[in-house]
């Protein structure tokens, strides 16, 4: 979340804003939110006033709508838990999990809830490689693929059939 003012007064895109500061600070530092004010609220001795500054969800730019809606049962039960987990009412599958506020702690939150559900257990870097439904649901659908292989493949030519590890 950043706080900004712009020289014309007027708010910056998101997107402008996002490419202009990663063009010099790492990706996990480029805010996921950008709210915009007026001037930045000061307190007699001159300091950043934190107290005084806006509430930023009525002024938070969010993500655009993308339109593209769920393609798999796992897409459709991803967003359940990405709304619930983020405290959002619409979601796309293509809406970045940090673009609508998420961090570190609620990712954590997340990949439990996907643990829980799928008994998977994807990493944070993994979230940050694919922040989106749809990157994950393709990991999870993977995942799942390569654990269904591994349980139908069996070593022919034995009374008892034992498991080929990959």
């Amino acid at each position: 979340m950043a706080y900004y003012v712009s020289t014309t007064g007027h708010p910056v895109p998101t997107e402008e804003l996002r490419q202009f500061l990663s063009k010099t600070l790492p990706g996990f530092l480029v805010p996921s939110l950008f709210c915009h004010i007026e001037s930045v609220p000061r307190t007699v001795h001159g300091k950043v006033d934190t107290s005084a500054l806006p509430d930023p969800l009525p002024k938070v730019s969010l993500p655009s709508e993308h339109n593209k809606h769920a393609a798999s049962d796992i897409e459709l039960e991803l967003l359940d838990i990405w709304k619930e987990v983020l405290g959002v009412d619409r979601l796309d599958v293509q809406d970045s999990f940090f673009e609508l506020g998420g961090d570190s702690l609620l990712g954590i939150r997340l990949l439990g809830r996907i643990r829980e559900r799928w008994n998977i257990d994807l990493s944070m870097t993994s979230l940050f490689d694919h922040p989106t439904v749809a990157g994950a649901a393709a990991q999870i659908e993977n995942i799942l693929w390569a654990r269904n292989s591994r349980s139908q493949h069996r070593v022919e030519g034995s009374d008892e059939q034992e498991e080929v590890e990959f």
